[in-house]
């Protein structure tokens, strides 16, 4: 990507996370040059290709301003962006289909988009997203166990006013809505079943860059203390998603 680009990009960015609000005055020219680490030519190019796209307008003698993207009446809007982990692994099928089923009845049309899990991929799909007009958005958020670098992106969808869902788990910092099952009570559960039937060896392998499978190695372990079955240090596997092949290859390899 040549360098104005990636000027225009960022730019772009600071738009979309709610940093430049619209009829802001932006940064000036001289600025963005120091901030950049490139040439005045470089930024002006980039500028100008925003001005030409909608994204800024200037005002002769006073300076560039962020456009008012957001003035497309929001009651003519028909479409629901859905944001998954993943498309097509487990049950982010059926959550689709369902979703799509259901929103299709209603009227709107649906915008699919995946991060695998990954936050870069979760901010692309958010900037892509907050660049477009839509009537709200249901998202499963990603890593939601760490820190979210992109949460300015869904305090900036408040400010549009722009409803969004969280499901399966959320962001901690903005209690948002959410659908969420009680994954430390699964669990529990599952081993309580296991426990009844009269295993005491058994394994839990959670991945825990995401809450459900932290909560759900709380319930393991609360089901093993409720009956008093000792845990083999060996049969509890953290993952994370990067070391999910490896991890689970490995314990397999063990058994």
């Amino acid at each position: 990507m040549k360098k104005y680009e990636q000027v225009k990009q960022a730019i772009k960015s600071f738009i979309l996370n709610g940093k430049y609000l619209p009829h802001q005055r932006i940064n000036s020219e001289s600025e963005l040059t120091v901030h950049f680490g490139v040439s005045r030519h470089t930024v002006r190019k980039a500028i100008n290709d925003l001005v030409n796209e909608g994204w800024l307008y200037t005002e002769q003698g006073s300076g560039t301003y962020c456009a008012d993207r957001e003035a497309v009446s929001h009651s003519t809007e028909k479409t629901i962006a859905l944001v998954t982990t993943y498309i097509s692994n487990y049950i982010f099928p059926q959550i689709i289909n369902g979703a799509e089923s259901y929103l299709s009845s209603m009227g709107y049309n649906l915008q699919l988009y995946s991060t695998n899990n990954d936050v870069t991929k979760e901010r692309i799909c958010l900037e892509k997203i907050l660049g477009s007009h839509i009537s709200g958005l249901i998202v499963e958020p990603t890593k939601s166990n760490y820190y979210n670098p992109n949460l300015t992106y869904y305090l900036n969808l408040e400010r549009r006013k722009t409803p969004y869902l969280m499901l399966n788990a959320y962001y901690p910092e903005l209690n948002p809505y959410s659908l969420t099952l009680d994954d430390e009570l699964g669990g529990y559960l599952a081993v309580e079943h296991l426990l009844k039937l009269g295993h005491t060896r058994i394994a839990g392998l959670f991945k825990t860059d995401d809450l459900q499978g932290v909560r759900r190695m709380q319930g393991f372990i609360r089901a093993h203390r409720t009956y008093q079955v000792p845990i083999l240090p060996e049969m509890i596997v953290p993952y994370t998603t990067k070391e999910k092949s490896q991890k689970q290859q490995t314990f397999l390899n063990l058994l």
